[in-house]
Formats: C-alpha cells, sequence, structure tokens
C-alpha cells in the first residue's frame, strides 16, 4: 500500500455572519475517502484541516476537498489537487570506501538498514518491497545521469566530488533532491566546507577534523529533535543511545544556515539539517559503519 497526507486544505468564513459548515470531506479519484468536522467559524476566521489517506496505487491521482455546506457560491466550496504517491523512494548511495565485503564499506549497513534485503549483498536491486530502492556504487562510476534519476542522494564517506558534479548536486538539491551527507574519516573538510551554490552553503555546519575516544561517546536520546530520530527517544523502546562511537567529527556552527537535530552525549553535533531551495541536507557526524564504534550492531540501526 502507498500512504501519502494531503496538503492542508484551509477553510475561510469571508462572509459577515458566524457559520458553521459541518464538516469537509475527501474523495480520492471520485470515491469518497474521508470526513473531517469542522466547528463554528467567525467572520473571517480559519481553519486548516488535513486528511491521511492510504492509496492502494501509486501515481499521479486526483483528490478533492469538499466543504459539506451549500451556500451561493458553490465553486468556493471545493478544492482540487493532484497526489502522486511513490511506489517507492529511489536512493542513490555513494559509497566513499567500496572495497572489501560489503558489510565493510562504507554504505553498506546503511543500505541494509534502509531495504533489510538480500539482493544488495549480491550487487541488485532491492525490488519493489520495501519502500525504500537503495542502490549503492562507488563514488568512481557516480556521473550526472546517476544524479539525475535520484530523489534521494547519500554520500557514505565520500572524500569529494569533482567540481562539474558538485555544481549538478547542488543544483538537483536546489530543486528538491534530499542529500544526506555521512561525514566519515575520509571525508575533505575542504571540499564540503567550500561547496557552495545558489542557496549558499551546502552543508548546515562545518565539519573539521576527526576526534578519537577509545572510551566513546553515545548520540544522546533526550536531544532527538529530528523527525528522523523520534521515534527513537524512548530509550526503554531503543538502544541507539547505548551506542558506544569512537571516532566523530567536530564540528561548528553555520549562522542561520540550519539546526542541530541531534547531540552526542558530549554535546557534539550527530546530526545536523538545511533546507536548501526546494530540497534538504542532512549530515551525519561519523561514519555509519563499524568504523565509527557500535552503531551497526544496535537492533534500532539494522531492522
Amino acid at each position: 500500500s502507498y500512504e501519502a497526507a494531503t496538503r492542508g486544505v484551509e477553510i475561510e468564513n469571508t462572509g459577515s455572519e458566524p457559520v458553521a459548515p459541518g464538516g469537509v470531506t475527501l474523495e480520492v479519484a471520485g470515491q469518497p475517502a474521508g470526513r473531517q468536522a469542522l466547528g463554528l467559524l467567525v467572520p473571517g476566521q480559519s481553519e486548516t484541516v488535513e486528511f491521511l489517506h492510504r492509496f492502494s496505487t501509486p501515481g499521479p491521482q486526483v483528490v478533492t476537498a469538499r466543504l459539506e455546506r451549500a451556500d451561493e457560491l458553490p465553486d468556493d466550496n471545493r478544492a482540487d489537487f493532484v497526489i502522486a504517491p511513490r511506489k517507492n523512494l529511489r536512493g542513490l548511495l555513494v559509497d566513499g570506501r567500496p572495497t572489501g565485503s560489503f558489510l565493510t564499506r562504507a554504505a553498506g549497513h546503511t543500505a541494509l538498514a534502509l531495504a533489510p534485503a538480500g539482493e544488495l549483498l549480491r550487487g541488485a536491486s532491492a525490488g519493489d518491497k520495501f519502500l525504500m530502492d537503495p542502490e549503492v556504487i562507488p563514488a568512481s562510476r557516480l556521473d550526472e545521469q546517476k544524479l539525475t534519476d535520484a530523489e534521494v542522494v547519500v554520500l557514505a564517506d565520500v572524500p569529494r566530488l569533482p567540481t562539474p558534479l558538485a555544481h549538478t548536486l547542488v543544483e538537483r538539491l536546489a530543486n528538491g533532491t534530499g542529500l544526506i551527507v555521512i561525514a566519515g574519516p575520509a571525508a575533505e573538510p575542504t571540499f564540503y566546507n567550500s561547496w557552495s551554490g545558489v542557496d549558499g552553503p551546502v552543508l548546515p555546519l562545518e565539519i573539521g577534523p576527526e576526534a578519537v575516544n577509545d572510551d566513546g561517546i553515545s548520540p544522546s536520546p533526550a536531544t532527538f529533535q529530528h523527525e528522523s530520530l523520534a521515534l527513537f527517544r524512548d530509550e526503554s523502546k531503543s538502544d541507539l543511545g547505548k551506542s558506544a562511537i569512537r571516532r566523530w567529527r567536530t564540528t561548528s556552527e553555520r549562522a542561520g544556515r540550519g539546526a542541530t537535530g541531534a547531540a552526542f552525549s558530549n554535546g557534539d553535533p550527530f546530526l545536523a539539517g538545511r533546507l536548501y531551495g526546494r530540497g534538504r541536507c542532512l549530515v551525519v557526524c561519523c561514519a555509519l559503519d563499524g568504523r565509527s564504534g557500535q552503531l551497526p550492531g544496535r537492533t534500532s540501526f539494522v531492522p
């Protein structure tokens, strides 16, 4: 099944008398799909209602929100728009450490966390069984066509990108492609800190040299503000906070360029993000493989 939330539907009383519309109904492809009750609206008041609908097929579909109240302007009482639920999300994982077995590479554990399919270990696609469809390629095989086809790009400990590909990727980011930078040991600060485009610096913070601590630090669930980590705040249900991280990137803030979404137990950022044009960039401040510490061994990391 394919799930998508409609964008908010705003209902406004533009008249001079209070009205009680009763409710708003949702139709998908002309068929009833839900109803939300709506209370009294005084003149000038507006309310936004939102529906969550589980689609049975992917692809563009006409969705109609209709106000139940009949009045002299019936065309104002409906809104039509198109929603295109995806079958799955195409993710391109660019591996900066592509040698050795699959699980010792920079992108191996991340790919399996997105789609725990044996096909990935053989270099094949995960297929239609999962919400994510990750493709893992070595950084040396990255080209403009790969970037054009991807909806999310993960740079897994990639040292740097050639200038033409860096320009292409930042243009794709500004137009809505997602970008995740996993800043592992090989990531070169001089490249990432100077990488910029139409909306300024790409990364939400500057990455610095690696810090090393044999005893390790750990992600701090109390700091998990980013929505991607919301499920892991409850330490009775998640073991991410029990991970010992022995190597991570030091960072410095870029004022107004983003926000920290999670931190380590010593206060250093673990995850940071920023909006970039129509896209979003996230930075993970340690490798997501065995070199950083115990993250890949947590049950919360790999399904």
